[in-house]
């Protein structure tokens, strides 16, 4: 069983759970309360790893055609793990190696401590820049790590854009 297809087992039982809520909700307080906000996201995440087991699904058929993973990883919208999806920032550490400030000082050190960028408008600390987001299926192997300045880095980022 794949992850998607928990995630649908997941859903299944949130909602189930959503509904017994609501009934008892709205028999102890008769009716005055209900829980109808919860029911409808427990729905729309429902919805969601529907389309996202359909995806994957999908993809997966795709994959055996091609030989290149990497177009598969850069196809937009879609979600690679439980935690990760497209288009959205990888916050937490465990993405990150254990020697990742080796790593880092290592990058700093092949780019001659300076930002990659060649526009001249290079302002703020050394950052290190993954070029394939992790989020998008990247790694944190040399040749996908890049140093940027901090305005450059969030210009690749626009999540970033409000710490200027």
């Amino acid at each position: 069983m794949n992850i998607f297809e928990k995630d649908m087992i997941e859903a299944r039982n949130q909602h189930e759970k959503e509904k017994r809520k609501g009934f008892w909700k709205k028999l102890l307080t008769i009716g005055i309360l209900n829980n109808n906000d919860e029911l409808d996201r427990s729905i729309q995440y429902l919805n969601d790893c529907s389309h996202d087991l359909d995806r994957s699904k999908s993809l997966k058929k795709e994959a055996n055609k091609i030989d290149q993973l990497e177009e598969t990883i850069l196809a937009q919208g879609i979600r690679i793990s439980k935690y990760t999806f497209a288009d959205v920032r990888v916050l937490d550490r465990e993405y990150y190696p254990q020697d990742w400030q080796q790593l880092r000082s290592s990058i700093l050190e092949r780019d001659d401590f300076s930002c990659q960028e060649e526009d001249g408008n290079c302002s703020g600390p050394l950052q290190i820049h993954h070029v394939i987001e992790l989020s998008k299926g990247g790694s944190n192997n040399l040749s996908n790590l890049t140093t940027l300045c901090k305005y450059h880095h969030s210009m690749k980022h626009p999540h970033m854009q409000r710490n200027l």
